[in-house]
């Protein structure tokens, strides 16, 4: 499948998303580099939050 990786700026109320540094990935493989995206809220499957690990 396709997947988006980036900086969520914003979120509306129809979950629109803009990410900014934002990639995407096909197969688990970079496909292109985008400096900003919108990502229209219907074509949202799932949104997984990335927390760093304490060390």
């Amino acid at each position: 499948g396709v997947e988006y990786r980036g900086t969520m700026v914003r979120c509306d109320s129809h979950m629109n998303v803009l990410l900014e540094k934002a990639t995407e990935r096909v197969n688990d493989r970079l496909s292109a580099n985008y400096g900003s995206i919108l990502l229209r809220g219907n074509n949202i499957l799932y949104i997984c939050i990335d927390v760093p690990h304490e060390k």
